[in-house]
């Protein structure tokens, strides 16, 4: 469930909103799963491989668009948008191919006042980000709500929800874990029991799990429903 924010480092003095993005996000979604290269990219390390990497694991692109996104210029007086080797034009350009190939969601979120850019100041690989529905994040007092409605899309575009499971009243509420391939298992060594080996890789479909520990009042409900046998080792004697 990565997600990278894609933005211009040239209005990074202005948008200082990029920061207080981040930090929401990383609040909703957890720091580790949130990717922006002035916090993501070590001393050493090669920077385009990092991006790249990065772009091809995110499910989300969160591209900040400022006022002057589209027409910042270089020393010679042209539109960086149009230099093919512009980082912003390729991490974009390397998102909107991922969106198409239903790899990952681009979002274009408007800040600062800006508007959507207009076709003659992008070059033909972004001009798809023209069909994207955008989000406006306003200054307070809507900077808020409008954060909560990228959260919202967010959580749609990486393909979980809440409180949509209410067939029966002691269903928990409930989020969704998209499926994947994860590593289980230990590699043999000493300590390690046999039955954790070998290090193996399994593929788990998309499960829904709930979204807080069950309750006892959910468990008696359930008990009291379904007439579950519960037995005393289990640990749970009818305690409301």
């Amino acid at each position: 469930m990565r997600i990278f924010i894609s933005y211009r480092r040239a209005e990074d003095d202005r948008s200082y909103i990029v920061g207080q993005i981040h930090e929401r996000l990383a609040a909703e979604f957890g720091a580790g799963n949130i990717f922006r290269d002035a916090s993501g990219i070590h001393g050493g390390q090669d920077w385009r491989s990092v991006l790249g990497g990065e772009i091809q694991s995110c499910r989300v692109m969160v591209v900040v668009i400022g006022p002057d996104w589209a027409g910042l210029t270089d020393a010679r007086g042209q539109k960086r948008l149009l230099d093919p080797n512009d980082v912003t034009r390729w991490e974009v350009d390397t998102g909107l191919q991922r969106s198409r190939a239903g790899e990952a969601v681009v979002i274009p979120l408007l800040v600062l006042g800006a508007g959507i850019p207009k076709q003659e100041d992008l070059p033909e690989s972004l001009r798809g980000l023209l069909e994207k529905n955008v989000v406006r994040l306003r200054n307070y007092p809507d900077f808020n709500q409008d954060v909560d409605t990228l959260l919202r899309d967010i959580r749609l575009a990486l393909g979980y929800g809440s409180g949509d499971i209410d067939i029966e009243p002691y269903e928990p509420e409930t989020i969704q874990l998209l499926g994947g391939l994860f590593w289980m298992g230990s590699p043999p060594g000493e300590n390690i029991p046999i039955y954790e080996t070998p290090r193996h890789q399994v593929e788990l479909p998309a499960f829904r799990i709930g979204k807080y520990p069950v309750t006892n009042k959910q468990f008696e409900v359930f008990v009291t429903e379904t007439r579950f046998e519960v037995l005393r080792q289990m640990g749970w004697e009818g305690q409301a």
